[in-house]
């Protein structure tokens, strides 16, 4: 897992052509003309869509993990909570679903607290639990999720 500030995207770009490009793209997008739930091609088969997230309270039954791809996630405002844990030290909750390629997982991770510019890299092995709360404040968040292949 990669956990950083857009600021500082170029240190990730030799993860891949995908990474870069998509990276890249967010580190100079003009967030102002970004119209909320509108779809965006960044290229070679990648979009992205900047919602608002209304965060729940961390529940240890909702870690997703994907398989084929990683997700970038950026707050542009806001805040939000992100539970991370490595998928081995997790129980399976649900079985795979490759149409949304997407497992679902039980189990205790750590949080993380995003605010703007904040991104993080998921890959396979990072199971995540996204908009979510510090369990004692209610937060929302404006953000952009990006799959990448991998």
């Amino acid at each position: 897992m990669v956990f950083d500030k857009i600021q500082n995207a170029e240190r990730y770009y030799g993860l891949g052509p995908d990474f870069e490009l998509a990276l890249r793209y967010l580190k100079e997008l003009d967030r102002s003309a970004v119209v909320p739930g509108q779809t965006y091609e960044i290229g070679n088969g990648m979009s992205f869509r900047m919602t608002r997230v209304d965060c729940k309270a961390p529940d240890d039954e909702f870690y997703e993990a994907h398989r084929q791809f990683a997700d970038i996630q950026l707050v542009v405002s806001g805040c939000e909570y992100m539970g991370v844990a490595d998928i081995s030290k997790l129980t399976m909750r649900e079985d795979f679903k490759p149409d949304n390629d997407i497992s679902w997982y039980r189990g205790h991770g750590d949080m993380l607290k995003f605010t703007a510019d904040d991104f993080a890299i998921f890959f396979p092995e990072d199971a995540h639990m996204p908009c979510r709360t510090d369990g004692e404040h209610d937060c929302f968040s404006m953000k952009i999720v990006v799959k990448v292949r991998v």
